[in-house]
């Protein structure tokens, strides 16, 4: 079968001519981009300055002739021919092919953009369209952070502050049956946090250099020795391992001032099993960048919540993103 026996079968299963056909599983007709190019500014001064790499594409590519063409501008560096889409044409173009193709991210769009089109500055303003794309910013995982984290304040006084962590009702399971833990004469699960207790409180911290029973009882557990900490020393050396840490973790976190009425997503977590999207957008109230704390409205109500936990949320440039609700999903293999 040739390309035109099989074409024509194509047309007739859509019950199309070839013009309605492109315009349907196309995201622009020659004839659109031809007349939006007659007023283009880039390809008026490619006519004036480098008229040498301007071409011609037919909508009619066997025969190269009838009256919708379009100008293409042949590559300085690999000699390809690409079609000039004018700068009115480009904003619905990677829509189109952004939405067709599933979301894909920057640079496999611009590659499968960059087959048949060129126009200035294609990559920054693929760069910038699904940075804001409604259903990527959702989807997206494992992406770095945004906002520097402060320096935490380092405490040396024992028992300035306590923390209590709970944790429970345990059950277990005995002859493949689970059992409620206190109907069992001997708790295991009791006994097993009673020994990783006691480790972590008898095992000499790395950065302190005490253990926890030293610094807090001035005893050692083992050997039931009395220990009298260096609270000053101790206080050096967690200031200087906060440092370090908070200079690695910045390392990785882009610069961002978050600001009342900013929009913020709250990142799923890398190690959900249900592969869930980011939550939101949800609106900033206001933000303390000493504690790196946001206070979102949610709801009803307002929640603080650590940056660590969130992404900014760039906007939607899509129509059928900014039609939907601002609490609604998306999906993206971004």
């Amino acid at each position: 079968m040739t390309e035109e026996e099989a074409f024509a079968l194509v047309e007739e299963a859509f019950e199309m001519t070839p013009r309605t056909w492109r315009q349907f599983y196309q995201p622009l007709t020659i004839a659109e981009i031809g007349r939006a190019q007659k007023n283009d500014k880039y390809v008026q001064t490619l006519r004036q300055q480098a008229p040498d790499r301007l071409g011609e594409f037919f909508e009619d590519i066997g025969r190269k002739s009838g009256p919708d063409r379009v100008i293409t501008e042949t590559d300085v560096v690999d000699g390809d021919h690409r079609i000039i889409v004018p700068a009115a044409l480009t904003q619905r173009l990677m829509e189109w092919y952004h939405t067709t193709l599933v979301h894909p991210g920057v640079n496999r769009l611009y590659n499968t953009l960059r087959q048949h089109y060129t126009w200035p500055k294609m990559l920054e303003q693929i760069r910038t369209y699904i940075r804001s794309c409604h259903a990527c910013q959702l989807g997206k995982r494992g992406m770095r952070g945004y906002g520097k984290i402060p320096l935490k304040d380092t405490e040396t006084e024992p028992w300035k502050d306590v923390a209590v962590d709970l944790s429970g009702p345990w059950k277990a399971t005995v002859d493949n049956k689970e059992i409620a833990t206190k109907h069992l004469k001997e708790d295991p699960i009791k006994d097993l946090t009673s020994a990783a207790a006691y480790a972590m409180r008898a095992t000499v911290h790395g950065v302190t250099k005490y253990s926890p029973s030293q610094l807090v009882y001035q005893r050692d557990m083992i050997l039931r020795t009395k220990m009298e900490a260096d609270v000053e020393r101790v206080r050096q050396r967690r200031e200087a391992a906060i440092q370090v840490n908070n200079t690695r973790e910045n390392r990785r976190r882009i610069a961002h001032n978050y600001k009342k009425g900013d929009h913020v997503l709250i990142k799923s977590s890398s190690m959900d099993p249900k592969m869930q999207l980011n939550v939101g957008p949800f609106k900033v109230v206001s933000f303390n960048k000493a504690s790196g704390t946001l206070h979102i409205q949610r709801r009803n109500y307002i929640e603080p919540i650590n940056i660590r936990l969130v992404r900014p949320y760039f906007g939607s440039t899509t129509r059928w993103a900014i039609a939907e609700p601002l609490h609604a999903g998306g999906d993206c293999r971004g």
